[in-house]
């Protein structure tokens, strides 16, 4: 079975997924690197930190998030492309329900 990759992780996306980690909204996130939260929203969606961890690997769930984000698709866009709920799609990529569909859907 294939397993879905990306080749380059931008900077702005190992601080996405250091957060989601973390399990921090972005204010909380933003305290702990001693910054605001628009500033650390605007990293998010594409902006470039001064610092930030390149020693992380990507789970196939994360790379599906940053996949999606990449495509610009929200998870209620996504839901509506898989006949599923944006819920559904939000316990998906939080590992609170069993991935199979999204990996699926993003190997294809």
């Amino acid at each position: 079975m294939a397993t879905i990759s990306i080749t380059e992780v931008q900077p702005y996306e190992y601080i996405y997924i250091w957060r989601k980690r973390l399990n921090l909204n972005q204010t909380e996130m933003a305290k702990k690197l001693n910054t605001t939260r628009k500033k650390l929203s605007e990293i998010e969606l594409g902006g470039y930190p001064d610092d930030y961890p390149t020693d992380i690997i990507i789970s196939e769930i994360e790379t599906c998030v940053l996949l999606r984000r990449r495509s610009g698709l929200n998870q209620g866009e996504l839901g509506e492309i898989l006949d599923i709920s944006r819920i559904l799609i939000n316990g998906m990529e939080n590992g609170r329900l069993n991935p199979a569909r999204l990996i699926k859907y993003w190997r294809s």
